[in-house]
């Protein structure tokens, strides 16, 4: 990852979640390098 870039951990999301809808959602503030989401 570029040394610039910003690590975000996101949550409380909805059970219905997918990565594409993180990717989605996040697009507006850049170039989104990897999603991944831990489900418990």
């Amino acid at each position: 990852m570029d040394p610039s870039g910003y690590t975000v951990e996101v949550t409380s999301l909805s059970p219905n979640a997918t990565e594409k809808d993180v990717y989605d959602f996040f697009a507006f503030s850049g170039t989104v390098e990897h999603v991944e989401i831990v489900r418990y």
